[in-house]
């Protein structure tokens, strides 16, 4: 999974937001495919700590996505 760790949601270029996003999209399929398959088959341990582990990537992304805003919409104060 992805590291990004010091970064600040203001300063995130365009091309950088775009490769979070993606990254978000991706985990979030993989969450729907496990919780999917956990209904006909239990989890392993190692299953569902990854699960565990996309879950809380999952929610650093989208505390980082909320607060980016594109250069064109920033305003210095």
């Amino acid at each position: 999974m992805g590291k990004t760790v010091g970064m600040e949601p203001d300063k995130l270029s365009a091309e950088q937001a775009k490769k979070l996003a993606d990254e978000l999209s991706a985990l979030s399929k993989l969450q729907s495919e496990a919780l999917e398959a956990a209904i006909y088959v239990s989890m392993s341990q190692e299953e569902a700590k990854e699960y565990d582990e996309r879950g809380a990537r999952i929610g650093e992304l989208c505390r980082l996505l909320g607060k980016f805003k594109p250069e064109s919409e920033s305003t210095d104060s």
